[in-house]
């Protein structure tokens, strides 16, 4: 899992960059890939905060 984290921040970072020099033609993956970062974090800290409790 933490791999795929990895790999959306990666990507994430190369939108912007794209944005920044016009060179990005496929906005909506902005919106994708934060809202799949966002649930794959949410997943992982509820793992970690349930093997803490536990």
């Amino acid at each position: 899992m933490s791999d795929k984290i990895q790999n959306l921040r990666k990507e994430l970072f190369d939108l912007r960059f794209k944005q920044a020099t016009r060179q990005l033609a496929k906005t909506h993956r902005f919106k994708e890939a934060r809202t799949e970062l966002a649930q794959l974090l949410t997943v992982s800290n509820e793992r970690s905060r349930s093997n803490t409790s536990s």
